[in-house]
């Protein structure tokens, strides 16, 4: 399995750290003026910083220490007060019904996914909204895989406890980094947190 400790990873530099996310723009059309965004996973805050510098009221979260750093760095060099915190998917220490909504692209591959889905549900807002990007497989040319498979109906089942759909689309792509040649399918998924 690739990717196995991702402060290795962010010590090394990795591809998609340079600027925002090309989904960020599809996620900024949901924002409304004085939510309170979560950008989970958010490594060197490439989309916290843009929604910051958008004027939304954003923090970010990783798991990794080097990348929150880094983050952190890049804030203070923009002259920006971003708020960094270090902390899993899975053991959030944010309070119940905190976030109006939530980006989350490319993590939840690499959590205990129910525990982490569970989690979002907890911290988010009654009708609040969570936007996921996640792989549902990656598979390099040596056969080899960045993350476990994950089933899309088993995914999907998991979003639907929580959850209602609002927009759901399955991609694949192929791509390249320093492991090598690879093949994703990607899941887009739109979810509003059910409740009054």
């Amino acid at each position: 399995m690739k990717y196995k400790d991702w402060d290795v990873e962010y010590k090394h530099g990795t591809h998609w750290e340079n600027k925002p996310s090309k989904h960020i723009s599809k996620f900024v059309k949901y924002l409304k003026k004085g939510d309170k965004i979560l950008d989970i996973g958010c490594g060197t805050g490439r989309n916290t910083i843009y929604l910051f510098e958008k004027g939304f009221d954003v923090v970010g979260t990783d798991v990794s220490k080097v990348a929150i750093s880094k983050a952190k760095e890049i804030s203070k060099k923009k002259k920006l007060s971003v708020s960094f915190i270090v902390e899993k998917v899975e053991n959030s220490n944010f309070q119940d019904n905190f976030f109006n909504k939530i980006y989350c692209e490319q993590v939840l591959q690499s959590t205990k996914f129910n525990k982490a889905v569970a989690e979002l549900n907890r911290i988010l807002k009654p009708k609040g909204m969570l936007f996921v990007i996640m792989c549902e497989s990656t598979i390099y040319d040596d056969g080899t895989e960045q993350h476990p498979t994950r089933d899309h109906k088993d995914v999907i089942s998991e979003f639907k406890k929580y959850f209602t759909i609002l927009n759901e689309e399955v991609t694949e792509s192929d791509g390249e980094d320093r492991y090598g040649k690879h093949h994703h399918v990607k899941l887009t998924v739109v979810l509003q947190k059910k409740g009054e």
